[in-house]
């Protein structure tokens, strides 16, 4: 005895393959895709303009090192000048 998988067994639990393709899985298919690039693109620009943000940060640190350097190279010389005059007045009495 042969069992028959005819129409009447699609709809009663069996597996049916089509071949066909239809519009809604083509459509939505296309979107998925069209969302992914426009995700993608999105996310190069972000970084694009993360990496620029970083760079202009590191440039601001390293400007205010070199400040900082200055300024304290500038009080250094200030306070010996300062420390000179003591020793010359304490030196006279």
């Amino acid at each position: 005895m042969s069992e028959y998988t005819g129409p009447e067994r699609r709809g009663s639990g069996g597996w049916h393959l089509s071949k066909s393709l239809s519009l809604t899985h083509l459509f939505s298919t296309l979107a998925i895709v069209v969302a992914g690039f426009t995700y993608m693109s999105d996310l190069e620009q972000d970084i694009l303009r993360n990496s620029l943000a970083h760079d202009a940060l590191v440039q601001t640190v390293e400007r205010n090192q070199q400040w900082n350097t200055t300024a304290f190279g500038e009080i250094k010389t200030m306070l010996n000048s300062i420390s000179d005059r003591l020793d010359k007045l304490a030196d006279r009495r």
